[in-house]
């Protein structure tokens, strides 16, 4: 009795090791099928590429979503605002459906903003396109919003803005950055409903890239019906100084809500 027990033991051992492979296999299957790519594209990161593309109103369809970039200049002695127009450029950069039938869309928005030579900044340009946007600028602007639009249905609609980038070129010297800063900001509504309000604030010397994860600021999914959401995006701020004249310039990409709920 003692040796029959000692071989079925034995063989239950082989059985399962041989089936071990097999129920590994199976399970990197189940993983695999938890998530599905439908679309991807590699990112074009070089500026004066996406610069054209912006010029040219070149720009990919954002799924369920949109945004909304604007720049203003502010006099320093008598607080007069002055609207300057930008040109922007979206990426789409990817669609992965998720297991539980979710859409995630990943896009990547470049804003620009031009401060002319020649003249003082206090000025605004009268077209977003063509010849009027190649003068021989002072001073280009300009960043980059990457975030995820999760969409299930119109009403579960969420975005995730994980990480910005951007610089400022100068060509003409006698503008002066007195300071330099970037805004991240999320305010609206958090996926059970609570209010939510993160806004970082970094100071600058030059270009700068942010990755929320690595950098501790990892925001949350957050509903972006325009009812719920105030901000989402990137405000690059720059105090500039051109001959006596003083000016705040703000440049800001906005994620807003979905077009078609």
């Amino acid at each position: 009795m003692t040796k029959f027990l000692k071989t079925m033991l034995m063989a239950l051992v082989m059985m399962s090791l041989l089936l071990a492979p097999v129920t590994a296999m199976a399970d990197t299957n189940v993983v695999k099928e938890q998530s599905k790519i439908l679309f991807e594209s590699k990112e074009i990161k070089d500026k004066m590429e996406l610069f054209e593309r912006a010029k040219k109103g070149i720009s990919d369809k954002i799924n369920h979503g949109n945004t909304v970039s604007t720049a203003k200049l502010i006099d320093n002695t008598n607080k007069a605002e002055k609207q300057i127009k930008t040109i922007s450029t979206t990426q789409h950069l990817k669609t992965v459906q998720e297991s539980n039938g979710t859409l995630k869309y990943s896009y990547a928005t470049t804003t620009f903003a031009v401060l002319p030579t020649l003249t003082y900044p206090f000025h605004e340009y009268v077209s977003q396109s063509g010849s009027k946007w190649d003068p021989a600028w002072g001073v280009l602007v300009y960043s980059t919003t990457y975030y995820d639009l999760y969409y299930k249905d119109s009403i579960s609609v969420y975005v995730q803005h994980y990480r910005t980038s951007g610089s400022w070129d100068v060509s003409d010297f006698t503008y002066q950055f007195l300071s330099r800063s970037v805004t991240m900001m999320t305010i609206g509504t958090s996926l059970s409903g609570q209010p939510v309000i993160e806004s970082v604030s970094v100071p600058l010397s030059g270009s700068f890239s942010f990755d929320y994860g690595t950098n501790a600021l990892s925001f949350i999914k957050y509903d972006v019906n325009p009812a719920n959401l105030d901000d989402c995006g990137t405000t690059i701020y720059t105090k500039i100084q051109k001959g006596s004249s003083i000016w705040d310039f703000y440049v800001t990409n906005k994620i807003i809500g979905p077009s078609d709920i």
